[in-house]
């Protein structure tokens, strides 16, 4: 399983990346835009991971328990 750290906003983190999903997962799946994606990460409280100030990515788990679910582990975004 691969890891890596990353900054998240609690500090440095390591965390599989596999457990971590992209924006732009959810938007392909919901056809909704960014901002709607924003907008539940704040609702919900989702936690954000930045690789850099472009890649946010969020808590695989939290986001399928949310969102009712389930996006497998084979990422491709």
């Amino acid at each position: 399983m691969h890891s890596c750290e990353i900054q998240s906003n609690d500090g440095p983190t390591k965390i599989p990346v596999d457990q971590l999903i992209s924006p732009k997962q959810i938007m392909a799946a919901f056809d909704v835009g960014g901002r709607t994606v924003r907008r539940w990460a704040k609702s919900y409280g989702w936690k954000e991971y930045r690789f850099s100030h472009k890649v946010l990515r969020y808590p695989r788990e939290q986001v399928e328990e949310t969102l009712g679910v389930s996006f497998g582990s084979e990422a491709e975004y």
